[in-house]
Parts: structure tokens; sequence; C-alpha cells
């Protein structure tokens, strides 16, 4: 039995949302639907694996300096370094990353 989960169900679930903010939250429910799409397979929701694995920061400095010192890269370096180790979610406020 599965159950589709909205847009609506996403954002208010109390687990993410706790987490998340509201734009993160939409960037990631788009992430995860072009996601199933291009994959052609269903997710199971599972927002406490969802809180787990991926963290939302103010910006891909913030999140960069999570991972390493900064050292004057440029953001474009910063960005290129993260994507090429996890996924990244951009956002107009902030970032999500899959935690590594």
């Amino acid at each position: 039995m599965k159950t589709t989960i909205q847009l609506h169900d996403f954002t208010n679930n109390i687990q993410l949302r706790d987490n998340f903010s509201y734009d993160g939250l939409i960037a990631f429910f788009d992430y995860l639907e072009d996601y199933e799409q291009s994959c052609g397979a269903d997710l199971e929701f599972d927002p406490v694996a969802l809180r787990c694995d991926f963290t939302e920061y103010n910006g891909i400095k913030c999140a960069y300096e999570n991972y390493l010192v900064y050292e004057d890269e440029t953001e474009t370096e910063m960005m290129e370094y993260l994507q090429g180790r996890t996924q990244v979610i951009e956002f107009e406020t902030g970032v999500i990353l899959q935690d590594f």
C-alpha cells in the first residue's frame, strides 16, 4: 500500500518542519520528485531519515565551512567541491546538502 505525499503534506510534516525552512522544504520536495521521475522509481517517505541525512544551511559558504576551513575560495569553487562529493539542493535563501 502506498500513499502519495503532496507538497502540503511534506511542508507540514512536523519532523521536517522543525529542521528545514519553508523555502528549503519546497526545494527539497521538488528535488525528490525530480529524482523519482529520473529514476523511474517511487521513494518511500521517511521524514526521520530525510531529517538525519540532509542539512539546510543559510548559504554555500556556511555549508562549505562545515566541512572545510574557508580559504578564500570563490562560491563557484565551493559549489563545485560540494557537488563533487554529495547531493546539493540550491534555493534562493540557502542550500541543502546530503551529509557526508
